[in-house]
């Protein structure tokens, strides 16, 4: 698997989303992204969701650059409405 990376603004949301009550760090978003528990393609984007506790998911949007992946950003997301 590609080696990914957190841009600023994702690195960014996971200091916003901790003080939503979302405890999240890069190791969550790097497993999540090798072992996501739906994925899809939307545009150019790669989109991964991975559970994070009874009523939210985390998704994980990202753009594959040469050899590698870039998360652009991340956000708690309802599971129900994924269906995870």
């Amino acid at each position: 698997m590609k080696q990914a990376y957190l841009t600023k603004h994702a690195k960014d949301k996971i200091v916003l989303l901790a003080k939503h009550e979302f405890q999240l760090d890069e190791e969550f978003i790097i497993v999540a992204i090798k072992n996501p528990d739906k994925s899809f393609i939307r545009d150019s984007q790669k989109i991964f969701l991975k559970l994070y506790n009874e009523n939210h998911a985390i998704q994980i949007v990202c753009e594959e650059v040469a050899d590698s992946i870039k998360v652009i950003t991340i956000f708690p997301v309802r599971r129900r409405r994924y269906g995870v």
